[in-house]
């Protein structure tokens, strides 16, 4: 296999968790946002399921051309600005050696709730999530929903609010996990637990290639070689940073149109991630992901260190599971049966609202 081929299969499993692609399992999913992050952002996302035939699935993908954001050139003292920031970053991203952090994921596709809410016309999303990420430098990482929720239609007493319910069918689970040599990806639906070894040259870069580098560290050098980016904080904003970046590689246009990156002033780290699809488009098809990261702990002095990284230690196999590794994977085809059970209950997830997407 080559580097490209391991990081698109890299992408596979990540960026399914994100909410972008098909994942190893097939898992796909939907989603866009463009929610004001000043006002109440209280709310979850997640993903469904659907095959994969191995690497070459996203072979033929690698002929999209990226194309250059319309904003360029910055001008000199914006291209300053944006070094500094990034400098600070990177400086900042290199002392995480351990994190921590709840996240909260809103999932938008017209094709599976096009309902918008009529004060504002915003699309709700059609699915929430909340989970949990770990991550251990350089290439440690856990990340899994622990909570769906999925739109329910509206509520007439309450003005047409949507409406969200839990989703507590053991097929809607999702986890990606990476313990420096090798991926994993549980896939709930199809009770599979794929496992892609991680060759010996890329050990300890596997996630700096990541399709989110801004997740898990990030570098000035990387980051302008891979992106091109601009400073887009909106006036008054003074506890923010936000940027835009947009990719300059096959391998990154893939996975995303662009991302938005929200940093928070007091730690330096991304606060929300804002993802929009491949193929997004504001009008004909706003499918993206929007994230939250709260309770960001980093270098937990409380937390001993082998109770940390006993999350990252290789998953075995569940009674009822099959293991499947790359080489079979690679030989796996066809469409085996997709879908999420519906056992669903509740009405609401906490604090929930209308979650909308205003692009």
């Amino acid at each position: 296999m080559t580097l490209t081929g391991l990081n698109i299969r890299i992408a596979a499993g990540l960026v399914a968790f994100l909410g972008i692609i098909p994942a190893l399992s097939g898992q796909q999913t939907g989603g866009v946002l463009q929610q004001n992050q000043q006002a109440g952002m209280q709310q979850p996302g997640v993903t469904a399921g659907q095959p994969d035939a191995g690497i070459d699935q996203y072979g033929h993908m690698l002929d999209r051309e990226p194309v250059a954001p319309s904003f360029l050139p910055l001008a000199d003292d914006h291209q300053k600005y944006l070094n500094e920031l990034l400098d600070h970053w990177e400086q900042t991203s290199n002392q995480v050696k351990r994190l921590t952090c709840d996240f909260q994921r809103w999932d938008y596709d017209p094709t599976h709730c096009a309902w918008r809410d009529p004060a504002d016309n915003r699309l709700a999303a059609y699915r929430m999530a909340l989970g949990k990420i770990q991550y251990g430098e350089p290439d440690k990482a856990d990340c899994r929903s622990q909570q769906i929720w999925d739109f329910a239609g509206t509520k007439e007493d309450l003005g047409r609010e949507a409406n969200y319910v839990q989703n507590t069918a053991e097929q809607a689970n999702e986890r990606w996990m990476c313990d420096g040599r090798a991926i994993y990806e549980f896939d709930y639906v199809n009770k599979r637990l794929y496992e892609v070894d991680i060759p010996p040259e890329m050990q300890g870069k596997a996630l700096a290639q990541s399709p989110l580098p801004f997740l898990f560290g990030a570098k000035r050098t990387d980051l302008e070689e891979r992106f091109w980016m601009r400073v887009a904080t909106p006036q008054g904003v003074t506890n923010e940073y936000w940027l835009e970046a947009w990719p300059k590689r096959k391998e990154d246009a893939v996975n995303y149109h662009h991302v938005e990156i929200i940093i928070a002033k007091e730690d330096f780290l991304p606060k929300y991630i804002h993802i929009y699809n491949r193929d997004y488009d504001a009008a004909s098809n706003p499918v993206s992901h929007f994230f939250m990261f709260s309770n960001r702990i980093v270098n937990d002095q409380l937390t001993g260190l082998q109770d940390f990284f006993r999350v990252f230690i290789r998953p075995t196999t569940q009674i009822g599971w099959e293991r499947v590794p790359l080489n079979r994977l690679q030989a796996t085809s066809g469409n085996p049966a997709q879908g999420i059970a519906d056992p669903r209950v509740g009405t609401q997830p906490p604090n929930a609202g209308a979650v909308t997407q205003d692009r």
